[in-house]
């Protein structure tokens, strides 16, 4: 989960453009955002409060929204309060309403991405996710948000509790949408793309091909990925990959181990364990003495400090 888990990490950027032409007139909005994003890493009370205000303050319709994008996000990646970050997301995509510019598009397809992440990860809704990142991709197509789809989607296809005609149907959108997902990458090749991310990209085509038995192409996609390109964050998809081969227990747990070495924090760490423990593709092993390591939650910081 590569893409998704990257997202989920919750190190959201801020995308606020200050030197715009549309915005001169919001001096105070930009000056307290300034502020906020001085004090990001400090007292989480103080930056929300600097934040609501800049909200407050802003004049311009694409200022005032592309704010109260980064609130959610900072409720999202800071304080943790998911609720919040879906009413703000909420308030962006009602404020797209009737404007159908680039900028506008991409605020909302933002704002649905955002949401998709938060009601998977944190609400546990898969079904909702799915349509969140759909709206978003149709919105504005990037080679990450349909990757995120993607997984999101085979999860589906691989989920026991649904029909086989469902599931079914759920990879083959899980297959179509990695398909695109390399497109995407392809015709951004001159920008954002690297070979890590294509191999990355590729490592979910062939997860999909081979969950749905087309051997053939799976293994010619597997041949064109380079071992060195798959970075940290394809050890996940890669664990995944290795389960679906018949590989052992100790093999398939192999990359997960380093992709919680990776993590910064217990939470971050946590979240994966979520994953593990879900994951269709890994339930077999889940009950492993050797990886009681990989799906026991450790202590969080503020889960102890509410134990005090």
């Amino acid at each position: 989960m590569k893409t998704l888990l990257s997202t989920l990490s919750l190190c959201l950027g801020l995308s606020l453009t200050l030197a715009t032409p549309a915005f001169a007139t919001d001096n105070e909005a930009k000056r307290l955002f300034s502020e906020a994003h001085k004090q990001w890493d400090g007292d989480p009370a103080a930056v929300q409060a600097l934040l609501e205000k800049a909200v407050e303050e802003a004049e311009s319709k694409a200022l005032k929204l592309n704010l109260t994008l980064i609130l959610g996000q900072f409720h999202q990646g800071k304080t943790g309060d998911f609720d919040a970050a879906i009413q703000a997301y909420q308030r962006v995509i009602t404020g797209t309403i009737g404007d159908n510019s680039k900028n506008m598009r991409n605020f909302k397809a933002q704002a649905l991405m955002n949401m998709g992440i938060v009601y998977y990860t944190r609400k546990h809704n898969l079904d909702e996710a799915v349509i969140k990142l759909t709206d978003s991709l149709e919105l504005s197509p990037t080679c990450n948000t349909a990757d995120n789809l993607s997984q999101l989607l085979y999860r589906l296809g691989r989920d026991t509790k649904r029909s086989e005609k469902s599931r079914g149907l759920q990879l083959e959108k899980a297959l179509k949408i990695a398909r695109i997902s390399l497109e995407l990458d392809k015709e951004n090749a001159d920008r954002a793309s690297t070979p890590a991310r294509r191999a990355k990209l590729r490592l979910q085509l062939v997860i999909v091909l081979t969950a749905m038995g087309k051997t053939a192409e799976a293994d010619a996609e597997w041949k064109a990925i380079k071992a060195t390109d798959l970075k940290n964050n394809a050890l996940y998809q890669l664990a995944i990959l290795y389960a679906l081969r018949g590989k052992s227990a100790d093999e398939v747990g192999a990359p997960l181990k380093k992709s919680l070495e990776v993590r910064p924090s217990p939470v971050a760490r946590n979240q994966i364990r979520w994953f593990i423990r879900t994951e269709p593709d890994l339930s077999k092993f889940l009950k492993e003495e050797s990886w009681k390591a990989l799906v026991t939650d450790e202590d969080e910081p503020e889960k102890k400090q509410n134990r005090k």
